[in-house]
């Protein structure tokens, strides 16, 4: 009977284990997630990044012009085309409120990416995505 109890217990660490790395995937790029989940701490001092915030320009009229049902399926399939962006480029979505994106790329430390240009190679980067979104 002990060694079930035992067995069980650590059954539900596990779970609980990957129920919190899947919580901090969503709300931190997968480095940092993956850093927490493995020694329990994460170094963010040396931590730079780009942020990119996207606003939809006439949300207002469109919001007017529509049912809110119509607005909320415009949003989420200009959204959907929008994740899958974030995804191919590797970069970190943050969140979304009402008709704004925010989307974050981190800048690699010194000897970690590319050697040369990583911070320019990373707004780069962003730059394409914020093209690429508004087009």
């Amino acid at each position: 009977f002990l060694e079930r109890t035992q067995w069980r217990a650590v059954e539900l660490l596990l779970v609980e284990g990957r129920q919190v790395g899947r919580m901090l995937e969503d709300l931190l790029p997968r480095a940092v997630a993956d850093e927490i989940v493995s020694s329990g701490a994460h170094n963010c001092h040396n931590l730079h990044v780009v942020i990119l915030q996207l606003d939809l320009r006439g949300y207002t009229g469109l919001a007017m012009s529509m049912t809110s049902t119509e607005l909320a399926a415009v949003i989420h399939s200009l959204f959907s085309e929008f994740d899958d962006e974030v995804v191919a480029r590797k970069v970190f979505k943050m969140d979304t409120i009402g008709d704004c994106y925010i989307v974050l790329a981190v800048i690699p430390p010194e000897g970690q990416g590319p050697a040369r240009g990583s911070a320019r190679a990373t707004c780069v980067k962003m730059r394409f995505l914020a093209d690429k979104m508004i087009a």
